[in-house]
């Protein structure tokens, strides 16, 4: 079972992966083409700044699952570190349990926000206002995948998945 949790987790961190150089890649290819636009026609696209700004809302929330994949975000371990093991363990569930309630809940009312906002759109490219925080909910699911499988090695014990 923590084997297939580890795929997933490892396939969904993939996918962010990918997901994210797509969005930095079009965000760059966004800019160059309205700063060229801009200073050999004179004119600049319309659309570009609405596109740019659902982009870089994605790239934030497929890094932040990146981040979290590789538990590499930020920490205060100034007491953690001195605590025995098994005391380390037992916070690491309960922080995990924690954050699968708290991705749970912010993903949920994300989902609820985007598709009510499917009607709405950005002033000046007609985009739907759902992409502005569709990325937001999905990002949410990712980390409740991560925090499951960081439980269950917490709890079976990582070397049990190798």
């Amino acid at each position: 079972m923590m084997k297939v949790l580890q795929r997933i987790s490892d396939f969904l961190n993939t996918v962010t992966n990918v997901l994210g150089i797509i969005c930095l890649t079009g965000m760059f290819a966004v800019i160059i083409v309205n700063a060229v636009m801009r200073y050999v026609f004179n004119t600049s696209i319309i659309w570009a700044y609405d596109v740019l700004r659902v982009l870089m809302i994605a790239l934030v929330f497929f890094c932040a699952c990146m981040v979290y994949h590789e538990q590499e975000h930020v920490r205060f371990v100034v007491l953690y570190d001195h605590y025995p093991p098994m005391f380390k363990r037992m916070f690491q569930i309960l922080l995990n349990a924690a954050g699968i309630v708290f991705f749970g809940v912010l993903g949920v009312e994300g989902l609820k926000l985007s598709i009510s906002l499917w009607e709405t759109r950005l002033a000046s490219s007609g985009i739907s206002n759902f992409w502005l925080y569709i990325f937001f909910s999905l990002s949410m699911f990712v980390l409740i995948v991560h925090s499951v499988r960081f439980i269950s090695e917490e709890a079976l014990g990582k070397e049990a998945g190798t």
